[in-house]
């Protein structure tokens, strides 16, 4: 038998119940059956079940993606079908949490897709709004699955391509090629 899918499947099921702030490792052992030895054996704590889960149930699939958008979309129809769960393995203060995993991804995408159009990426201020914007989206993306009307994620992704600062985006509010339309401060 395979231990990672039962583990794994115990830390779904009890994300669907509470916070992963709230799951102790004692908890995963009762409900997926096995012994403290074999939890260690496989992971380092609760964070490391946590990334390892959701690479499994979402972000392997979705890093396959070349674009920003693409990896996005895909993501968002995988999160829906486990709203809850995601949700509550999304606390953003949390360092180990899957906010900050996310935010991180986000953010390689956007290095990325930038690099790809000849784009910079670095810079000061270039750095800091992509670290800006890709923790926004994440929380957008937390207060969607927060919703209980769940909005199809198609209309998600109009509301995060819609708040892309310029300064990412590259030229806007039809600036020419080249023009500095705005500036962080």
């Amino acid at each position: 038998m395979r231990i990672e899918p039962v583990v794994e499947g115990a830390l779904i099921a009890l994300l669907r119940q509470k916070p992963v702030s709230r799951i102790h490792v004692s908890d995963l052992i009762e409900q997926s059956g096995i012994c403290k030895g074999t939890f260690y054996k496989y992971y380092c704590d609760k964070y490391d079940l946590l990334q390892k889960c959701f690479r499994h149930l979402c972000y392997d699939r979705a890093l396959e993606n070349e674009t920003l958008e693409s990896f996005l979309m895909q993501l968002l129809h995988d999160f829906r079908k486990n709203a809850k769960a995601v949700l509550n393995a999304m606390p953003e203060g949390d360092v180990n949490s899957l906010f900050q995993y996310n935010s991180e991804l986000v953010y390689g995408y956007l290095v990325k897709d930038r690099a790809a159009a000849g784009m910079p990426v670095e810079g000061e201020d270039i750095e800091y709004a992509m670290r800006f914007y890709s923790r926004a989206v994440t929380r957008i993306v937390a207060d969607w699955l927060a919703d209980p009307r769940l909005a199809p994620p198609e209309k998600l992704m109009e509301t995060v391509r819609g708040m892309m600062p310029c300064l990412l985006a590259g030229p806007c509010g039809g600036a020419g090629e080249g023009e500095n339309v705005r500036q962080i401060a």
